[in-house]
């Protein structure tokens, strides 16, 4: 798995990780077909339910899902850094390189990853992935709309990376470690992103994945969870090729 999101990062395209075992029905859409598909189904959940409660981007589908890289993060300065707590510390100048040595070093992922993924995200569909480093200023955190489907990767502060899906009802959270609760900093960041929902038993599911076999994969796993999601496709129903970690 880390071979392929090094092969993400290095491509800048969004492809489905390697995987033994799929339950999901069906051949794998292209993303800009799959784009299509959800704005006709966006659209009708707004006529049925009320126009005013949504919003459809116009934009044209791309082709190719490539990622248009920050000027901060492509520079050739090496940016310093330092280990506290098995997490890194990094300054605004980091180097694109750097993201990619981590990754291929077997380091957790660190919210520049996320970011990385969230601009993949958003060039390829009409998901708009929150920024993670909201964690720290949740007044920050734009509310999703009710009948927008909505991908989101959560960080808390015990160290830990998780993905949820809210699919207009109700909100699935996959978790590598299949703890079946989320910590406080990921529901204060679910309330503002759905704060008609009541972030309880009712409203959160937790579907049995597949479990990280280490302690610095939950990153990787929650990433590829995402994208299974987005080229819709159930990530409990999925067993991800490990081969490679």
């Amino acid at each position: 798995m880390r071979s392929h999101l090094l092969s993400i990062f290095r491509t800048n395209k969004l492809t489905h990780f390697p995987v033994i075992s799929n339950e999901n029905k069906g051949t794998l859409l292209d993303l800009s077909t799959i784009r299509k598909k959800e704005r006709y189904a966006l659209n009708y959940r707004c006529k049925r339910y009320g126009p005013s409660s949504s919003t459809v981007k116009k934009e044209n589908s791309p082709s190719v899902c490539i990622l248009k890289v920050p000027q901060h993060l492509v520079n050739d300065q090496i940016t310093k850094f330092q280990m506290k707590d098995h997490s890194y510390v990094l300054d605004s100048t980091l180097n694109i390189n750097l993201l990619i040595n981590l990754i291929n070093q077997g380091d957790k992922l660190i919210d520049e990853h996320i970011y990385h993924f969230k601009l993949m995200l958003e060039s390829c569909s009409d998901y708009v992935h929150r920024d993670t480093l909201n964690l720290v200023r949740p007044e920050r955190i734009e509310p999703v709309p009710k009948l927008k489907k909505h991908i989101q990767i959560l960080f808390s502060q015990n160290g830990h990376w998780v993905c949820s899906f809210y699919d207009t009802k109700k909100v699935y959270v996959y978790d590598s470690l299949n703890s079946g609760s989320l910590h406080n900093d990921q529901k204060n960041f679910l309330q503002h992103l759905f704060p008609y929902l009541e972030i309880s038993s009712e409203s959160i599911i937790f579907p049995k994945v597949q479990f990280q076999v280490n302690g610095d994969d939950c990153g990787i796993f929650a990433i590829a969870f995402a994208v299974s999601l987005l080229f819709r496709r159930n990530p409990d129903d999925i067993i991800y090729d490990l081969s490679s970690m």
